[in-house]
């Protein structure tokens, strides 16, 4: 009768279904999986579209299939790759937390050639209100459509941001290790930790009188995260 042959009709459909063509959807995650997670600052937006991908649809579902390719390639173009600094000189360190450039003296002259940005940002720089680009300068990352991302150096002993350790740093570190000077920006407050303990101290002090007075040499020890 009529049912049955329209049941005949409906299994003939249901065995002769082709499955659905994946390989879109293998591309996009072979493109996903050519990317390093480390370098954006959310990746995961594609992990959970990769994860989504349901397989054994058919033909006739072909636009789901289609939808789960895009999905992922639409995260993939949502990416934001971190902006970061990096230096070429292990004697200068760049704390992205923090957006600090630290170094010592010897270096300020020098540094802005050790200076690279990630995500196609620009760098460019300006100096304190001393004229100088010793502590308190700034060093700036920019980019078309982007905010600017400001990083401030710090220039160990240097407190003043004057472009040396002097007789006037080691007077302002002894007014704070003594707790009658509160620094409250956070590049001063590491050129004034010297010796990099996460503390300013007398051992601060010691420390910039005898490079202002015998010009001993302030290592720099800063480590991201103290």
């Amino acid at each position: 009768d009529a049912k049955y042959i329209e049941l005949l009709d409906a299994m003939d459909k249901l065995i002769e279904r082709t499955p659905a063509d994946y390989s879109e959807v293998e591309k996009a995650k072979a493109e996903a999986a050519a990317l390093n997670p480390d370098d954006y600052v959310d990746f995961s937006a594609v992990t959970s579209a990769v994860n989504a991908v349901i397989y054994g649809k058919y033909s006739d579902e072909q636009n789901i299939v289609d939808g789960m390719a895009q999905a992922i390639r639409n995260a993939i173009a949502a990416l934001v790759l971190k902006a970061e600094i990096s230096t070429s000189d292990p004697s200068i360190v760049a704390d992205n937390t923090n957006h600090a450039i630290v170094l010592t003296a010897e270096y300020v002259e020098t540094y802005a050639e050790c200076i690279e940005a990630s995500g196609d940002y620009a760098v460019s720089f300006e100096p304190n209100s001393y004229g100088v680009y010793s502590t308190g300068a700034t060093v700036i990352m920019s980019k078309d459509g982007c905010d600017d991302i400001i990083y401030t150096v710090a220039v160990l002993g240097d407190i003043d941001g004057n472009g040396k350790a002097d007789a006037n740093d080691a007077f302002l570190a002894r007014m704070c290790a003594l707790g009658l000077l509160e620094l409250t920006n956070t590049a001063y407050n590491i050129a004034a930790d010297a010796n990099c303990d996460g503390e300013i101290t007398e051992e601060d002090f010691v420390l910039i009188q005898d490079s202002a007075i015998f010009n001993d040499y302030i290592f720099n020890d800063y480590s991201i995260g103290a």
